[in-house]
This record gives C-alpha cells, sequence and structure tokens, in this order.
C-alpha cells in the first residue's frame, strides 16, 4: 500500500485554489486589501441611496409645486401666486425651502411659474467631502379662459311629450338647466354667452324682441299680437343676415286643434321664446323651466337662428335690440357676435327628437283649416344640411343630439351635421343629463400647461 504524502490535497481549479491561498494567507495581505475596499464599498452602496433619497424628495416637491401652481393659476383664485404657492409648500415640505414665484396676467390667461429649492443632508456622501444635495424642481401653469359663443337649440315639439313615467321633456329640463351651470361657472361666465333657442314648427323671438327688430308697429310687418315668429320660407341654405324689417310674421295657427299634451301653435309664445346673448344663469334657467310644447319641427330654421346669432353681422342688432331695452346684455359683450377670426370659440348645441317637417301655412283666417305645406321636407332637411356644412366650414363646433330618435334617415342627417362622429350623440330619457354634462364638460374644460 502506497503511503499519503504529508502535503494537504490542494482543491481542483484555479479559482477555488486561489480563494483558498487568501483564506490560509497570514501575512496580512488581505486584512489590508479589505481595509481599502470596504470603504469604498460602503460610499458606493451609501451613495446611492443618498441618491434615491434626493431623487425622492425632488419628486415630492415637484409633485407639490405642480398643484400650488395649478391652484395659484385659478382665474378665481383671490390670494398672491406667492401666498398660495409658500402655503402649499410649507405644508407638503416645510419650511425649509425656498420658494421663488413669478405671475402674469393678460386679458383672460394668467401665467404663474415657481420655483423651490433646499439642501439635503447626505448620510453617506459626506464621507467624500460631499455634504450636501441641493434639490430644485421648477413648474409653469397658465389657465386660459377663451371667448366661447354658444347657441343651445331645442326641440320643444309635440313628440317630446313621449315617455313614461318620465317625459322627454322632463328629463330634459333639469338636464339643460344643468348644461347652463356648467358652462356658465365662476370662471367661465364673464367670457361665455350662450343663445337659448327653443324651436318647434318656428322659432319665438317674444315680442319685445320681435318689434324691436322689426321696427314694429311702424313698418307694419307685425300682423296680430298672439306670437312673434319671423318666417323662413327658404329652400336653399343662406347665410345672409335677413332684412327683417320686410320680414314675414307667422301666423297664429296649428295643424291640430286638440293635440295631447301640448299647446297647437306653430310658434311658441313669449314664456318659450329664444334668449340671445346671455351669460344670466338664473334668466336662462327659468326661461328653459318655463318651456312648453308645441305644433311642429323646424329644425332647420333654428339651425339658421343658431348661426345666425354667432355672425359678427348680426351686432348692428344686437345693439339695437340693446338700445331699444329689449336685451339685457353684459356691457363687456356688446362687440357679439365676434368675428370668426377673432379666436373666439364658437359652439351650436343641436337636440332633437324627431326629423325636420314641412313647412305650413293656413289659407284662411281660421288657424286650424285648410293649412297648406310651402315648403316640403325633402328641401327643409336640404337647407338643414347645408346650414350645418355653412357651420363648420367657418369653424363652428357643431354638436348633435338625437333624443330618443327612431328615423334612420334623421338619426344619419345629425350625424352628418355633426363636427365629427364624437360630436354627435343618441340620447334617450335616462342619460340626456350625462350627455349635455359632457358637452358642458368639453366646451368650459381649460387646458393647464405645466
Amino acid at each position: 500500500m502506497r503511503k499519503q504524502s504529508g502535503k494537504k490535497n490542494k482543491p481542483k481549479g484555479l479559482l477555488l485554489q486561489r480563494l483558498c491561498g487568501m483564506l490560509e494567507c497570514r501575512s496580512g495581505q488581505f486584512g489590508i486589501l479589505f481595509a481599502v475596499i470596504a470603504p469604498v464599498t460602503i460610499v458606493a452602496v451609501g451613495g446611492s441611496v443618498d441618491v434615491a433619497m434626493a431623487e425622492r424628495l425632488r419628486a415630492d416637491l415637484q409633485t407639490t409645486l405642480d398643484n400650488a401652481t395649478l391652484a395659484a393659476t385659478s382665474v378665481t383664485q383671490t390670494a398672491t401666486a406667492q401666498k398660495v404657492i409658500s402655503d402649499f409648500v410649507r405644508a407638503e415640505i416645510g419650511d425649509h425651502v425656498q420658494v421663488k414665484v413669478s405671475s402674469q396676467n393678460t386679458s383672460g390667461k394668467k401665467t404663474v411659474t415657481a420655483q423651490g429649492s433646499f439642501a439635503y443632508q447626505t448620510y453617506f456622501l459626506h464621507l467624500f467631502k460631499l455634504q450636501e444635495l441641493q434639490i430644485v424642481a421648477a413648474s409653469t401653469a397658465s389657465e386660459y379662459v377663451q371667448n366661447v359663443e354658444i347657441s343651445l337649440a331645442l326641440d320643444i315639439s309635440g313628440s317630446m311629450v313621449a315617455g313614461s313615467p318620465t317625459r322627454r321633456i322632463d328629463a330634459l329640463r333639469p338636464a339643460a338647466r344643468k348644461f347652463v351651470q356648467d358652462v356658465l361657472n365662476e370662471r367661465t361666465k364673464l367670457t361665455t354667452t350662450i343663445n337659448l333657442i327653443p324651436y318647434s314648427g318656428q322659432v319665438s323671438l317674444g315680442q319685445p324682441v320681435f318689434n324691436a327688430l322689426t321696427n314694429s308697429p311702424s313698418t307694419g310687418v307685425r300682423k296680430h299680437n298672439q306670437s312673434s315668429c319671423i318666417g323662413d320660407r327658404s329652400t336653399r341654405f343662406s347665410s345672409s343676415i335677413p332684412n327683417f324689417r320686410a320680414a314675414e310674421h307667422i301666423p297664429h295657427f296649428g295643424t291640430n286643434p286638440r293635440p295631447a299634451g301640448f299647446e297647437p301653435w306653430q310658434c311658441p309664445d313669449d314664456s318659450s321664446s329664444a334668449l340671445l346673448f346671455s351669460n344670466d344663469e338664473d334668466a336662462l334657467e327659468e326661461r328653459i323651466a318655463d318651456m312648453k310644447l308645441y305644433d311642429g319641427t323646424g329644425t332647420h330654421i333654428a339651425m339658421r337662428w343658431a348661426i345666425m346669432t354667432l355672425d359678427n353681422r348680426f351686432n348692428s342688432h344686437l345693439r339695437q335690440m340693446k338700445n331699444a331695452g329689449v336685451l339685457d346684455v353684459d356691457t363687456r359683450h356688446l362687440n357679439r357676435p365676434l368675428p370668426y377670426n377673432a379666436g373666439s370659440r364658437k359652439v351650436i348645441v343641436l337636440m332633437t327628437d324627431g326629423e325636420v317637417w314641412h313647412q305650413q301655412r293656413p289659407t284662411t283666417s281660421d288657424p286650424f283649416r285648410n293649412i297648406e305645406k310651402i315648403i316640403d321636407k325633402t328641401a327643409t332637411q336640404r337647407v338643414l344640411r347645408e346650414a350645418c356644412t355653412w357651420a363648420k366650414t367657418n369653424r363652428i363646433e357643431v354638436y348633435t343630439i338625437g333624443y330618443e330618435v327612431t328615423n334612420d334617415n334623421a338619426n344619419d342627417l345629425l350625424r352628418d351635421c355633426a363636427t365629427s362622429p364624437s360630436h354627435y350623440y343618441a340620447a334617450s330619457i335616462s342619460n340626456i343629463d350625462i350627455i349635455l354634462a359632457n358637452i358642458a364638460g368639453a366646451i368650459s374644460g381649460l387646458k393647464l400647461t405645466q
């Protein structure tokens, strides 16, 4: 038998041999090496902790400044930007942050810039004589309140009586009132006006406005005192402003003497007349609450009034009505409608629950007999289509709402009328409030830039 050698067996493999050699070393070289490497390793690992902590603090400061500048930028904010931002930072970060704030206000636009900084005392990097890290963040927010002109055309035809247990009109009224509240909020009411245009077979202007526009009675346009609608016998759309002093006064008539649930007349009375160039929330809501239902569906006529009251060429008539004392207009809005290229946002919201119908007139003094069709619905629908095209070409934003419309052709016309597919809504009694709220949000929503 062979005798074992007195030497220990060496492990196989170069790495294992060197490791064992280091462990068996008694010369002190390994201890020296560890003493050199260990502090570097500790600083490297600890330094990463300092850097991570500094970045977290910077992110917290950035978030705080973003929220603070947004709050300070609001055009309804009464406190100074310096105070708002300092209070935010003090509450969220502490008193040790140095804050610099600048603010700029122009017409309808407010911009606030803030910068915050403070020193973070390091835990590990001070071993490399890096005693602190500077934490710096900056934020800029601007809020721009644009001039907005809205024409809200609401169908009050007899079919709006449909629905059980809630009727279409009963669901519409609170939804429309909420729309007014949303677009005339504290932030936007000084720069927003609404033309409320209820319509059945015709659009009523109300007796005072009708008389002022037509200069009645001296022009002889007014033929009776029962209602105040101006006629429109157009078979093609025209963007021109009509000569109201030579206008047709719609006769007081209807096609059904005993309708169920609505008034028999084609022209609404003064309680359901249009209310123009208003930013009076209470007056608009009261008019919506008072709206009654009437005979006929003249959507093309409502669309023409919606466009006309957004057209700068109508401004002379606004001043004429203001001077006559029949229109309560904020003096800041006497230059409306603004020109199309003046940066004003012009919006039409057109709601109907059915198809555009014929235009009719009585041929005798009897308001319910011998009613004659003077313009077929094919022509009135063409007028509406052409009006929608003209509006969109002239950068008027058009929202359309088919309120429980079951006629495919009517829905197609509304889709085509809208600015885009997303501007058309198929509404029901259960969601008309949500749809009008969504449109109001799209109109009054302000863009903040940070």
